[in-house]
């Protein structure tokens, strides 16, 4: 078994759990190599292309599933959400779905670190309302996290209230 400074940390969490936050806090304290999602879903504001996830289009991202260049993708409220192959071979920390980490061979399982982020779920609404978000999404972001997390315990440490 890999001693867990050689592992690969992985974060996950449902909608507004806080994983960017987790991620950007520690990149400004690591020399560690961070990993970029890729997803066809628009930039919110503030969010930087390439650092905080790399946005394509649609097209673009099933280019990307035809030509097998995605360790793992889903999609989830309607837009593809995935990590690069190359992304996965050369980064320490990434964020990653529940379902992808569930999808993971025993091996690059056995070399991940997950740290699953749980929030209350009125956390997580205040903070949905505050990017804007309507009613229908909230539910909608709300139903398929249920659906995702609920039964979730493929992690090696909880943190709560991030």
């Amino acid at each position: 078994m890999k001693e867990f400074e050689e592992k690969r940390i992985i974060v996950t969490g449902p909608t507004c759990s806080g994983k960017n936050t987790w991620i950007n806090d520690h990149r400004s304290t690591s020399n560690c190599r961070f990993g970029v999602p890729i997803t066809s879903r628009p930039r919110r504001g503030g969010e930087v292309d390439g650092k905080d996830y790399k946005f394509v289009t649609e097209q673009s991202f099933l280019r990307l599933i035809r030509e097998n260049e995605l360790k793992d993708y889903t999609i989830f409220a309607g837009e593809y959400h995935g990590i690069e192959v190359s992304e996965w071979l050369s980064c320490e920390i990434l964020q990653m779905e529940a379902g992808g980490i569930n999808r993971l061979d025993a091996d690059d399982r056995e070399d991940s670190y997950v740290i699953y982020l749980d929030v209350p779920i009125h956390e997580r609404i205040r903070r949905m309302k505050t990017r804007g978000w309507e009613d229908k999404k909230v539910v909608s972001r709300l139903i398929s996290d249920s659906l995702s997390f609920t039964d979730f315990t493929n992690y090696n440490q909880l943190v709560k209230y991030y």
